[in-house]
């Protein structure tokens, strides 16, 4: 297949490792690679070595005991999305990604992602997403961080102190069927000292289904506005308030006169 371009595997069934090697190694044009597993016993190892790769999806809930994780060799890639990946081993070697997506992952740690320009975390925060100690990320402009459990306070503390040149922070909170639904005793710890991109490179900062109600989430956006010396554009949006609910409205009414007298000086 020395003309294909694009190649979608899903929920295939592979005869051993070796016959994954063969089938991309009779690809070398390829560009885009999807591949989509769930239980599947006989693959320890993944193995994707394709130089010409672009563009790399995987979705992977397989649980199986045999299997180790993937071995990614794609030194052209400059897409890469991954969700449901619970392996134990996740080696990557992809220096010049660009755009990174990472959803419900617990184990990738790799210096590739280091040069990245956007990157979208929707993880557990008990899942370890960080690259090696010491690495920043100076390439990062663009950060989305999706907010599903107690601890995402952290990992934006994290990337805010290794994000230099941040422009553009967006924040995701979670859907809940209980709108009463809290999460207590879980406290945030602020950076010891302003990031640098709140300082000096901070314009656009979006958060999406902001809860009102929670007093960790008005902190972290006071936090924000307060820092953010040059932040030109602030957005946020909420869910809507049922007839009969004016303790919300003014609840609502109260944070948004705390958060406004925050962002007065941008």
């Amino acid at each position: 297949m020395k003309s294909l371009k694009t190649l979608h595997l899903i929920h295939a069934f592979y005869t051993n490792d070796e016959s994954i090697c063969n089938l991309l190694s009779g690809c070398p044009r390829l560009e885009e690679l999807v591949v989509e597993r769930t239980c599947e016993y006989s693959v320890k190892f993944f193995t994707i070595k394709v130089p010409s790769l672009q563009r790399f999806r995987i979705y992977d809930d397989n649980d199986e005991d045999e299997f180790v994780g993937y071995v990614i060799d794609t030194p052209s890639l400059k897409y890469l999305e991954i969700g449901y990946l619970g392996c134990p081993q996740f080696s990557l070697n992809a220096l010049g990604l660009l755009a990174v997506y990472i959803a419900r992952v617990s184990n990738v740690i790799s210096e590739s992602l280091v040069s990245v320009r956007r990157l979208v975390l929707n993880v557990s925060t008990s899942m370890t997403i960080y690259p090696p100690t010491g690495c920043i990320f100076y390439q990062l402009v663009y950060l989305q961080i999706y907010t599903p459990e107690p601890g995402w306070y952290d990992l934006l503390t994290w990337m805010l102190e290794h994000s230099p040149k941040l422009q553009v922070l967006k924040l995701v909170g979670k859907y809940r069927i209980k709108p009463d639904y809290h999460v207590l005793g879980w406290e945030w710890n602020k950076p010891k000292s302003v990031p640098e991109c709140l300082l000096s490179h901070l314009e656009t900062f979006v958060w999406r289904r902001y809860d009102w109600k929670r007093e960790k989430e008005e902190e972290v956006a006071t936090y924000l506005l307060k820092n953010a010396r040059g932040l030109k554009n602030a957005t946020f949006s909420t869910g809507p308030i049922e007839p009969g609910q004016l303790d919300k409205l003014k609840q609502r009414r109260r944070t948004r006169k705390k958060i406004g007298w925050c962002a007065q000086g941008f």
